[in-house]
């Protein structure tokens, strides 16, 4: 047979208040999740537009190298070339060296071990008895009277 129990109404009203407690600081703490979340999350771009820009006030040289205008008698080209001469840096640091000069404008047999990258001892600096590479073509055309430039009689050709 069943048995009947004596419940105290002070116990049962203790429960139901610890229960709310419970159920109230659950959905506090709930709430504090979603708002902590909601500052950590950065902002989502969904379509970021693009758009082209297109500079109209540049010269034409800059696109195309090769435009030529058609005149009565002459072709003339509307860009100027660049010198090959001035594409040369000087002084050339390589491996914490500074390389200031080339070899070739000495004259004195080393003009085989040349540090320069555009010369580096290039078979016709060997045997021309002036230099033909690059640098010392710059150096020369920099400073005339140090370094006489070659007679057009004394070159020869192949």
């Amino acid at each position: 047979m069943s048995e009947t129990k004596v419940i105290d109404t002070t116990d049962v009203i203790c429960d139901l208040k610890a229960a709310v407690k419970a159920l109230e600081c659950r959905n506090k703490m709930q709430l504090l999740k979603q708002k902590i979340e909601q500052q950590q999350q950065a902002p989502v771009f969904i379509l970021i537009p693009v758009e082209e820009v297109v500079h109209k006030d540049k010269s034409p040289c800059q696109f195309s190298r090769k435009q030529i205008i058609h005149t009565d008698r002459t072709l003339k080209s509307t860009c100027r070339k660049k010198s090959k001469l001035t594409d040369l840096k000087f002084p050339e640091m390589r491996g914490g060296v500074l390389y200031t000069k080339c070899m070739c404008l000495h004259r004195n047999g080393l003009q085989d071990s040349c540090p320069l990258t555009k010369c580096q001892g290039q078979p016709q600096c060997l045997v021309t008895p002036w230099p033909i590479c690059p640098p010392a073509k710059f150096i020369r055309s920099r400073y005339p009277g140090q370094y006489p430039m070659p007679i057009k009689s004394d070159r020869r050709k192949c």
